[in-house]
């Protein structure tokens, strides 16, 4: 919620920030064993952006694209 004042002209601004395109996402190595293993394979920021604004998704979710 934000309160606006209607004598003076408001302004948004959007920022974004992210990892760097060659940041290796992927599970903490101490939360991965035999009883809990990883659902997604690691992958590199990069790849993921590109996964997103790619036209391979056809009505998937982004993170369908890394499932093991």
């Amino acid at each position: 919620r934000a309160i606006t004042n209607a004598s003076t002209t408001r302004i948004s601004l959007a920022t974004f920030c992210g990892p760097s395109e060659d940041a290796f996402i992927a599970p903490a190595a101490p939360l991965v064993d035999e009883q809990h293993p990883a659902l997604y394979r690691g992958y590199e920021f990069g790849e993921f952006k590109r996964v997103i604004w790619s036209k391979e998704l056809k009505g998937k979710k982004a993170l369908d694209h890394f499932k093991i």
